[in-house]
């Protein structure tokens, strides 16, 4: 990540959030996350509209973006209470200053909610609940203990129960971003690496050891039991039905939690129970599938989005906006990720895929072909498709 303090453009913004997270994501690992999430935020800080269409394959930037524009308000909030208790604390007087003033006021003195009373050559203390005599002052050093206590926020004398401050419990600054980066991280790799994921296939209700060993046994004892109900002439009994679905359930959740293991001997020479177990180890397969290939798609379109921000349309397998504008000024036709382009008439027209013809625009320049090949790197179609 770039250093915080410098001004960035829109582009070094979504060159510096994909090169955070291409990075943590090339091994993901949660500790990796959080420090680029963390990153990320600090950019936020100094960017809170960053623009983040470029990026909708990490829908969880718009929630760590809020939580940056949340955690300024709170330390702005912070700092300005900071400032006042400063200008509080410098605009209190001195011990000598206060016992001046008390002496000067005759009957009565009210100070930071509490009230001096003259008092046989001294002066008595009521605290701000009412309750008089809580400490006699005659000599400036008690008058610097006062000054102490009010500067430390504590309150002299007894303090009524139905008085007492409350708890805040209200969350630090840094502890609110703590937590978007910790949530933030947890999010993404719940939904790109959900390694420990277990639901594919359900949990028989009311049995908790999942281990394959208590999985198979009970496979085959809930097995066994069906079978003597067929004995018994009640297939399709409610008994028959509940033994049978429980038997499936037990072999398809084994299948599905310990897909690396071979098919456990108390599974064997049973069609339905080799059939649960092999869907299970499916479904568990599928899911694996499916999360590499999100994976992959994230971590494609991150880094198609750092180069197009780069311009670095070599890498992206298409012509520099440049020389696309020089072979079209030429009259040639050039073939743009599945796309035809060429001028005419003053005219770039392009023709889709699918044999459809579109305008890009008219008197065009080689800087408005940019968006043109950003879209075809990410892989968008122009014109009518036929789906």
């Amino acid at each position: 990540m770039t250093n915080a303090t410098q001004d960035l453009s829109h582009d070094a913004q979504v060159v510096a959030i994909a090169t955070s997270l291409l990075a943590a994501l090339k091994e993901p690992e949660f500790g990796l996350l959080c420090e680029a999430f963390d990153a990320i935020f600090d950019l936020f800080l100094l960017h809170p509209e960053t623009n983040l269409t470029r990026l909708a394959s990490v829908p969880e930037l718009h929630r760590l973006r809020e939580a940056a524009k949340t955690y300024a308000r709170e330390r702005q909030a912070e700092l300005d209470r900071a400032d006042a208790h400063a200008r509080w604390l410098a605009e209190l007087p001195s011990a000598a200053d206060l016992m001046a003033q008390v002496s000067a006021a005759g009957d009565r003195f009210e100070f930071e909610g509490y009230t001096l009373w003259p008092e046989n050559g001294g002066w008595s203390l009521t605290n701000a609940y009412g309750v008089d005599n809580c400490a006699f002052l005659s000599v400036k050093g008690d008058f610097e203990w006062l000054l102490d206590s009010v500067r430390r926020g504590e309150d002299l004398g007894p303090i009524p129960p139905y008085c007492q401050e409350p708890d805040d419990d209200s969350p630090d600054s840094r502890e609110s971003r703590f937590e978007a980066c910790l949530d933030a991280a947890s999010d993404l790799l719940g939904r790109l690496c959900p390694q420990e994921r277990t639901i594919g296939v359900p949990a028989v209700v009311g049995f908790d050891a999942e281990d394959l060993f208590s999985l198979s046994l009970n496979a085959r004892v809930e097995s066994a039991l069906m079978w003597l109900r067929v004995t018994g002439g009640e297939v399709g009994s409610e008994a028959f039905d509940r033994h049978r679905a429980k038997a499936w359930a037990f072999a398809a959740r084994a299948g599905y939690l310990h897909p690396e293991a071979s098919l456990p001997n108390l599974l064997r020479d049973d069609t339905e129970l080799e059939e649960a177990w092999a869907f299970g180890v499916g479904v568990r397969q599928s899911e694996r599938r499916a999360t590499v290939e999100e994976l992959e798609r994230v971590r494609k379109g991150l880094e198609s989005e750092r180069l197009i921000a780069l311009r670095d349309w070599c890498a992206l397998g298409l012509p520099t906006p440049e020389a696309l504008f020089e072979s079209l000024r030429c009259g040639e036709r050039v073939s743009v990720a599945g796309h035809g382009v060429w001028l005419e008439d003053g005219v770039v027209w392009y023709e889709n895929p699918y044999g459809q013809d579109g305008a890009l625009g008219s008197d065009l320049k080689p800087g408005d072909l940019v968006d043109f090949l950003g879209d075809m790197a990410r892989g968008e179609e122009y014109g009518p498709v036929p789906y």
